[in-house]
This record gives C-alpha cells, structure tokens and sequence, in this order.
C-alpha cells in the first residue's frame, strides 16, 4: 500500500475516541515518545504543504531576486544619487517565516551586503554575505571604524557612505579602493599636510559617483569619475582648486555645486573643457562664484546647465556652441526664471532675490545669448515693466516668430501693449518677423478681446500680420468671431493643464538624474 493511498492513513490512524483509550495506560515516559514522535509527523506534513506554495516552488533565484524587492534604499536626504544601499532591517525576520525561505536567505550572499544602522547586524552581514563586495551606509563612528578597517583588511567595498560629523577630525582614508565605485563623505575634513594627500593613496580605479559634503577636497586624478556632487567646501577653496578637480575628472557627466563659496583668483586661469558633461547644476550660489566658475568651463553642445543663483543673476557662455532657438522669461515677486533651450542646448537661470532684478537687467544678460537665432518667446504677465524695459526686451529678437503669453488677469497685457508700438520711425514694429501668438490663459475673463483686434488689426495695417492666433485656456473662452477676420487661422480650446514650452529631454526627468534636478518650467500653471 502506498503513501498516497487514504485508506492507508484511515487504517493507520486509530479513531480519536480509541487513541484516548490507548493512550490512557501509557506511562509518561511513552507519552513523551508519542509526543515527539506526532511533532516529527506534523512537521514532515508542514513542510510538504510549504513545498507545495506557489512561491516556494519558484527556482531560488527567483525567490531571492523578490526578496531583493522588498527592500527600499536606505533613506539619506543627503544623497543626491538614486542610492544603491538596501534597508533590509527586514531580512532577519524572513529568515524566521519558514526553513525553506531560511535556507535561500541565508545562502543568498547578496542580500547581505548591505551594511547600515537599520539593517542586521554588521557581523552578521559580514558573515552571510561572504567575499561579496559591501554597500556601507555609515552614519555612526562605530561602522564608520568598521568600514575603515574593512578598507585596511582589502574586503571589497562597493559603495561607501562615511558620516564622520562635525566634531570628528578623521585620519585620512589610505590604501587602495580597488572595488569602489560609489563614494560619499561628510565632514571629512583632514587638516595640515595630509589635506593634500589624495583619497585612498590615488588608487580608486573603478570610482564614478563621488559626492563630499562639507569635506576637503581630493588631489585625486579620478579617470572613472562620471558624477560629482559638491557641497558647502570648508576654508573658501580658490577657484583654481574647484577647476582642478574637474580637470583631473575629464569624463564627468553630471555636476552638482552647492553653496560653494569660492575665492577668486586674480591670475589667469586656463579653460576646463567637460566634453562629455550631460548636466550641471549650481545651488545657492552667489551670482559672481557662478560667473567666476561658469567662464572658466566650456560644454558641449547638448549639456543642460541648471542655475539658483543669489543676490544677482547670470546666462553662462559655457557652450562651445549652441542650437538655442527659444527663451522663457518669468518675473515674479520672489524669484526670476530665465530658460533658453533649442533642440539639444538647455540653459535655466533662476535668481531667488529679486528686490533688486529689473527687466533691463534681463536685458543686458540676454546680449550674452544668441539673440538673432530664437524664434519662439515665452513670458509669464506677473511681473512690472516699464514701456521702455520691454521694448528693450524685445528689440534683440530680429528672427522671433511666435510669441507665448501665460496671462494670470485682466489687466496684465503690458507686454501685449508695448508690441503696438512701431518700434522704429521707419514704421517697422517690434519684433518683425512675428507671425504666431499664443495666448494661455489662467483666469475666467482673462481674455481681452479688444487688445487682441487692436494688435493684429495694427500689424495687419503695418504689413506684418498675425497668421496665427491660439489661445489656450484651463476656463471657458468668450466668442472671438471677431478676431477671425483678422487671423488667417484662430484656434481657440480648453485644456485641463496649460503647455510649457518645448525643450531636450533631460529638462523633464525629475529626479531622475539626480536628487536636486527637478521638471524645468514647472510652475506655469
């Protein structure tokens, strides 16, 4: 008879009513032997209804790779980059949920990697994950002594995050970091002669993401290096030292400069070309650090540049050369957003103190662009400008063909007003290749009919017509049949999100290229 036969176990098995019978004259010693005998059965029969769940009959590496999904990365606010070190404070209790998933996670070396305060413990870790290179997530002395011990043993380590805090004066990382590829330092601040000894003695060959928060400065020459992030450099460095470390750095893809406050130096310093530069970004930055630091770096063509600016405002002149062929401008009362794209060339500039700001200093920066070559301009209405100021805006824009007004209320049409004007004694009007204007319109009773006839009926009169009339409202439209006569072609819809004006792809991945990279022009609406 075979063990898939029931009528074996019903044969087998004695009724419950006669097993009481026969187990009543056993001795307490048999007892036991029955105990433990029935707790050998009933785990035999758990185990195979384990085996026989779903997700225990995956292939291991299946199981481990959703085991690896589990877990989130460790949260670390200060950490621009999609970090790669797992919080797996979870990892112990799955090992407990049954001998099978024990048995695949503890013989699965990768998911014991990964070394952080939340995580198991360190030894632990050290243990199960084998010879497999370490992510370390080191926020306390104790695992920041631990990670350095590691580095002196030759252990791999892949990603290193070193928290050594204010008030700790660390000794400086030596020897080689054959297996490092990401490395993060905060407060690493090494004082005397050893400030000019370079990371891990020079010998960082797979190194690409480095960031150093309030830390000194390597003397490295890092070939691998493909992302660096910079913030608040102790001791005022000398620009000269900031143009070094991208120079030893020549393929960087992505920079982050935050509240770098450098000294300029007086001498003539050489240009840094970044020729494989994607992005660069500069926060809380003065406005003559960002000159000092901005014009003494040329990109390619098809870099975006990103600037937060204080207490003035630049447009770089970074680009070798450049396809820019459209330009948005927002004045509000907090900050001014200047944005300057083409198909491959990206420019944002926002200055977060504006009390100062005027549209003629607008002006005077945008002579520094290639003003003959955009086509398409952006304003936003919230801002103040004299008559003077805007013609002054508009005068260099000899190629515009569209004109692209977000209009928040009625009476904000000034920069719609000053394009009535002639512009010349020769009765040539501002802005003389315009054939499109697109109207967005934010409030109910925004639209000025009136406004709109006056201007293509002038431009009309003028011999420079309007073609082409859009407007785009997120609130119901009024008629406008009497544009129509006016315009070659009027269209007129209601949207439920305004459009922002186009521009390359890398200028819409939020924080996708890093943690401070944001969707450019966000605030149209």
């Amino acid at each position: 008879m075979t063990l898939n036969n029931p009528k074996m176990w019903s044969n087998a098995l004695p009724p419950l009513a006669e097993f009481k019978v026969q187990i009543a004259h056993l001795s307490p010693t048999e007892l036991w032997t029955v105990k433990n005998a029935l707790k050998v059965l009933h785990a035999a029969v758990d185990g195979q209804l384990n085996s026989l769940c779903r997700i225990n009959r995956l292939p291991p590496e299946i199981l481990i790779m959703i085991f690896h999904h589990t877990f989130n990365p460790v949260n670390d606010d200060d950490d621009p980059w999609n970090s790669s070190i797992l919080d797996c404070a979870e990892l112990t209790t799955m090992t407990h949920v049954c001998k099978h998933w024990r048995e695949i996670a503890v013989g699965a070396a990768s998911l014991w990697k990964h070394i952080s305060k939340s995580g198991p413990s360190p030894s632990l870790c050290l243990e199960r994950s084998r010879l497999s290179p370490l992510l370390i997530h080191a926020v306390d002395t104790g695992l920041c002594d631990l990670a350095r011990g590691l580095l002196s043993s030759g252990r791999p380590i892949k990603v290193l995050i070193l928290y050594f805090h204010a008030y700790y004066d660390p000794e400086p990382l030596r020897g080689p970091a054959t297996y490092l590829e990401t490395l993060h330092l905060s407060y690493y601040v090494v004082h005397g002669q050893s400030q000019k000894v370079p990371l891990f003695d020079g010998q960082t060959p797979v190194l690409h993401t480095l960031t150093l928060w309030h830390s000194s400065l390597p003397a490295n020459s890092f070939d691998t290096l493909t992302r660096l992030a910079v913030y608040d450099v102790p001791g005022r460095p000398e620009l000269s030292t900031i143009l070094s470390l991208f120079q030893a750095s020549p393929n960087l893809e992505d920079i982050i400069l935050v509240a770098i406050d450098i000294t300029l130096d007086h001498r003539r310093l050489p240009v840094v070309h970044l020729n494989h530069l994607r992005t660069l970004y500069l926060g809380s930055v003065h406005a003559m650090c960002a000159a000092g630091i901005l014009s003494h770096v040329s990109v390619h063509i098809n870099a975006a540049i990103n600037l937060q600016t204080d207490f003035g405002m630049i447009i770089p002149r970074s680009h070798v050369s450049n396809d820019i062929s459209r330009f948005a401008y927002w004045h509000a009362t907090d900050k001014l957003i200047i944005i300057a794209t083409g198909s491959s060339s990206a420019i944002s500039m926002t200055a977060h103190d504006v009390k100062e700001v005027t549209t003629q200093d607008c002006v005077d920066i945008l002579g520094e662009l290639p003003q003959a070559q955009i086509t398409e301009l952006w304003l936003q209405s919230y801002f103040e400008s004299t008559r003077e100021e805007l013609q002054g805006l508009y005068s260099g824009f000899s190629s515009l063909t569209t004109i692209v007004y977000c209009i928040r209320y009625e009476d904000s049409y000034n920069a719609v007003e000053v394009l009535l004007d002639h512009g010349t004694s020769d009765d040539i009007p501002l802005c003389p290749a315009l054939t499109t204007l697109r109207l967005l319109i934010l409030a109910e009773g925004a639209l000025d009919v009136a406004l709109i006839r006056n201007f293509t009926g002038s431009r009309m009169q003028m011999g420079f017509p309007i073609r082409k009339l859009i407007i785009e409202s997120i609130k119901p439209l009024p008629e406008t049949e009497e544009i129509k006569g006016l315009v070659e072609e009027v269209e007129c819809k209601v949207v439920d999100k305004l459009p922002t004006m186009a521009m390359p792809e890398i200028c819409m991945r939020r924080r996708e290229v890093h943690g401070l990279w944001d969707r450019w022009l966000w605030g149209w609406n």
